[in-house]
């Protein structure tokens, strides 16, 4: 007797801890809870990488606007200092030159613009200064296709300035 006993005893405590487990409310949550927690971090990594990916193709844009611009300005020759006083550059000047040089340049790092444009204000700042703004359309990485409707592509828009100097009077 006393072995039947003791196995009802066991499957006694074993139905109980059973009903006990099938009546906790918190068994098993933890798993959904850190699911959840690793899907919100994974999110804000990739919005953070998204935004750092567009401000360094603004940086790279904003170089070729600088280096476009130190180049139409660099085009000034010396009857354009030493000429017939007229200015040193043009709105046509400038915008001949930055056609030149856009045909010249390497653009295969900005491979997520899908539009690339010139801008306003292009063109000459007083007399000496060239000034040249690219409008870009920059399509944000890691974003999946269900929210490429809502976020979007990214339009930017960079002035690079640059001033022609005299050739001696730039040396100090």
């Amino acid at each position: 007797m006393s072995l039947c006993r003791s196995g009802a005893r066991a499957v006694a405590r074993l139905t109980a801890r059973h009903r006990r487990a099938a009546h906790d409310g918190e068994n098993g949550r933890i798993l959904v809870l850190g699911i959840g927690f690793a899907v919100v971090l994974l999110a804000l990594v990739l919005v953070v990488a998204s935004i750092s990916a567009i401000h360094l193709d603004r940086k790279r844009v904003l170089a070729l606007a600088d280096a476009a611009a130190a180049a139409v300005a660099d085009s000034v020759s010396e009857d354009g200092f030493y000429g017939d006083g007229d200015r040193l550059l043009t709105d046509e000047m400038v915008r001949t030159e930055l056609e030149a040089y856009l045909a010249e340049v390497d653009r295969s790092s900005m491979d997520r613009v899908t539009s690339f444009a010139v801008g306003e204000p292009t063109g000459v700042e007083g007399e000496d200064t060239a000034v040249v703004t690219f409008v870009v359309t920059i399509d944000p990485p890691f974003v999946p296709a269900l929210v490429a409707d809502v976020v979007g592509p990214v339009e930017l828009t960079v002035t690079g300035r640059a001033r022609a100097f005299e050739p001696d009077a730039a040396a100090p």
